[in-house]
């Protein structure tokens, strides 16, 4: 039976050492066991829909994912006629004017758990920052919302 020796531990060394360094670049950044979770509060936009779809969405539990396990709550919801920016050749400038076509904004504000990590906040696999779309899903509606403000709350 041959026996443990320097030249071993050695070669144990390096190879636990290269695996480290992977999974950092692989992950990139540190690996956290215990994550910092917070409470978060987002104000996400619905663009330009019917009223009609608009209003089925209320102060209820909703999920982030399509497999129903990421949850978040809706706090509020506010609808507003869609508003576009158009050219008035008159007045030679650029006014907001309600849009045509009878479409509304919806603005809600959702609270929800979230991993705080160095570059975002995370939801399950979801990436939470502001500008990212996220995905909006209930039993009555599926819908994709962008975020425009967002608070840690706790």
């Amino acid at each position: 039976m041959k026996k443990f020796n320097i030249i071993d531990f050695v070669i144990i060394s390096c190879i636990l050492f290269v695996l480290i360094i992977g999974v950092t670049i692989l992950n990139r950044g540190p690996i956290d066991l215990f994550p910092d979770k917070v409470k978060i509060e987002l104000l996400a936009e619905i663009a330009a829909q019917d009223k009609y779809i608009l209003e089925k969405i209320g102060n209820d539990e909703i999920y982030l994912s399509v497999d129903n396990i990421n949850e978040a709550q809706i706090t509020d919801v506010k609808l507003e006629p869609t508003q576009i920016l158009v050219f008035d050749k008159n007045i030679e400038a650029y006014k907001m004017v309600d849009s045509i076509s009878g479409k509304y904004n919806a603005y809600l504000t959702i609270q929800m758990e979230a991993i705080d990590t160095d570059k975002h906040f995370l939801v399950g696999d979801t990436q939470i920052k502001v500008g990212a779309p996220i995905f909006i899903k209930s039993k009555e509606y599926n819908t994709k919302a962008y975020i425009l403000e967002m608070e840690v709350i706790q």
